[in-house]
């Protein structure tokens, strides 16, 4: 298995990203999964560091995770198609304090393992609420607001800059500094 410091790459991965090896029983059934590898956006979610999230039996860990999710894993571990899904949880992790929340879930394999990432769907409606709040204002403004990026290419003007110096709403910009 790939060691964290190979994945490092991931932590900085806005999306909560683990690495879960299957725990089997004596006949060679997939009981539970192991957290190998978290990256901070993981922890975070958990309330805990990366290394305390290490080691956390999935199913022991969160009891109220969905069976049929774990057979779907299980069954990406076991050889089938990668897997995209959206999971409801309200629950606690290792005695944390409880939470509720979505999430989007794409699992694949990852050597012996699988690879999940998983997004709080609700965190990302916030940001997204949050962003089109933001464009109205900056929208309906009657100062100039811009964007210029490293070199001092222009890549916004607002609507009201753009009429201080007669560029059209939906003239290109491309090239102007």
């Amino acid at each position: 298995m790939q060691s964290a410091q190979e994945l490092g790459a991931l932590d900085e991965l806005p999306v909560a990203t683990v690495v879960l090896l299957p725990v089997r029983d004596d006949g060679g059934s997939v009981v539970d999964l192991v957290v190998d590898y978290a990256n901070r956006t993981a922890a975070a979610i958990a309330g805990m560091a990366p290394d305390e999230l290490v080691g956390h039996r999935l199913r022991e860990s969160l009891p109220s995770f969905p069976d049929a999710l774990f057979a779907d894993l299980t069954g990406v571990l076991e050889g089938g198609a990668a897997l995209r899904t959206e999971l409801a949880l309200d629950d606690c992790f290792a005695g944390r304090a409880p939470f509720r929340a979505r999430f989007e879930v794409s699992a694949s394999r990852l050597n012996a393992g699988l690879l999940v990432l998983y997004e709080d769907l609700d965190a990302r409606a916030r940001v997204v609420g949050t962003e089109r709040r933001f464009r109205a204002v900056l929208e309906a403004t009657s100062d100039w607001v811009s964007i210029a990026d490293a070199d001092n290419n222009l890549v916004y003007i607002n609507p009201a800059g753009r009429r201080m110096v007669g560029i059209g709403l939906d003239e290109d910009i491309t090239g102007r500094r």
